[in-house]
């Protein structure tokens, strides 16, 4: 499988050496998607030839997505915090011409990557709340709605995936820096008043 391949390559930091980690806590402080880690600032964003900010402000941070970030993801929305990495969601499509969720393995096939990778799942089910921000993802349809956490290093990676009898699926796959917040990164993600009523809940969002 090609899903993991290319985002876990070696980042020279000697703390991925720790003597009393696991090699999946080791694995997950790897994780990268061309060389894009956590912690870097968005100005390395500017290797992709695609990148659009969403003024939504999800989860109260400045995300950027990234269009086809490689051969097997359609999009990867960057998430950060005080300049810094601190979530990605990578999005897998296949309908209306779009394959990357077959390219990257199907829905089965990240699984069983992201098991190779992280071990089995810490828990996996309709129960494990959804973190990805692709509106309309209701987990009592997933094939597959699993979270794996590393509590010792600070990272928690989440996937849940849904696919129909016509061969139409979607994958989402998140990875969380988990640190918790200083009292400057809490004061950032904290909303900025508005005189403008919230939005009409029932509104229809973007499908995917």
């Amino acid at each position: 499988m090609i899903i993991l391949a290319g985002m876990l390559s070696l980042q020279g930091c000697s703390t991925l050496f720790h003597p009393k980690w696991t090699p999946q806590e080791k694995d997950v402080l790897k994780f990268n998607v061309q060389g894009i880690k956590m912690g870097s600032p968005a100005s390395h964003l500017g290797i992709f030839s695609q990148v659009k900010k969403d003024p939504t402000k999800p989860d109260q941070m400045d995300a950027y997505e990234v269009y086809n970030p490689n051969s097997h993801i359609s999009i990867m929305l960057a998430s950060y915090l005080q300049n810094r990495l601190r979530k990605v969601e990578l999005r897998y499509f296949d309908s209306n011409g779009v394959d990357s969720l077959k390219v990257a393995g199907g829905w089965e096939g990240i699984r069983n990557d992201l098991i190779k990778y992280y071990g089995p799942p810490s828990k996996f089910g309709p129960d494990v709340p959804v973190v990805a921000t692709q509106q309309g993802l209701d987990p009592k349809l997933a094939k597959f709605n699993g979270v794996w956490i590393f509590s010792r290093v600070k990272r928690q990676v989440n996937f849940i995936a849904f696919s129909d009898e016509t061969g139409a699926g979607s994958g989402f796959i998140n990875v969380l820096n988990t640190t918790p917040l200083t009292k400057k990164e809490e004061k950032a993600t904290k909303p900025f008043p508005s005189a403008k009523p919230p939005p009409d809940p029932s509104a229809p969002g973007p499908g995917f």
